[in-house]
């Protein structure tokens, strides 16, 4: 991640655009780069939309580095995804609302912003990690691994989120429809499960890095004090 301004110096506007900065990378953002084509003639170009979205998922990492530095968006930003999940942002008007209609029974299932809430969080876990440098080589090796396996998870998650959604994608009945929506939503919270044993496991790891560091240094402070006298 690079380096932040400090949150002093961040005009009060800036910090309100921060707040509504994840809705724009994730129910927005895509809108710019596919201005000319339809959601539909999107999702079919397989390669570009991975990409795209991966970098969507950089861009909630970047989010949560907002958020680390003092912004203050931890609290509005999971306020607004609770306000998502009551429907009162009109989820699907904004980020699915050019997309060829689906049924509302589909379009409307709460397991749709779960989705989207969960990969918030996935994306929020992995970046409290930081660079994972308090590892051992080995194991930050490992790390790195598993959390760029994680992202490329979440972002075939949002493939088939878009597919399920999408009349143009796939000519599926609604109950077909919320069959693949159940087991995606499963997979999603599969996913998230894992994310939260991982980040733990690492956290704990680095703390023990740590205090077996602190103590080393102070058996050499004692050490040297004994030599000195």
């Amino acid at each position: 991640m690079e380096s932040r301004s400090k949150s002093s110096d961040v005009p009060e506007q800036i910090v309100g655009m921060l707040r509504v900065m994840l809705l724009a990378f994730l129910f927005v953002g895509f809108c710019g780069a596919v201005r000319a084509q339809t959601w539909a003639e999107f999702f079919n170009q397989k390669k570009t939309q991975k990409q795209y979205l991966v970098r969507q998922l950089a861009a909630l990492e970047m989010y949560a580095g907002y958020a680390r530095k003092g912004y203050e968006l931890v609290s509005g930003g999971l306020e607004t995804i609770k306000g998502i999940t009551r429907g009162e942002l009109g989820l699907h008007e904004v980020f699915f609302g050019s997309l060829s209609a689906v049924s509302p029974l589909v379009s409307g299932d709460s397991r749709v912003a779960g989705v989207l809430r969960m990969q918030l969080l996935i994306s929020a876990r992995l970046t409290s990690l930081g660079s994972l440098g308090a590892l051992p080589a080995a194991y930050e090796v490992y790390g790195r691994k598993v959390r760029a396996d994680l992202l490329k998870g979440c972002a075939e998650d949002l493939v088939e989120l878009a597919d399920v959604l999408s009349q143009g994608r796939l000519q599926l009945s609604d109950e077909e429809r919320l069959r693949r929506l159940q087991m995606l939503y499963a997979s999603v919270e599969e996913r998230y499960g894992f994310c939260n044993r991982f980040v733990s496991a690492v956290q704990v790891l680095a703390k023990q890095r740590s205090q077996e560091k602190a103590e080393t240094e102070h058996l050499r402070a004692l050490f040297g004090q004994g030599l000195e006298e």
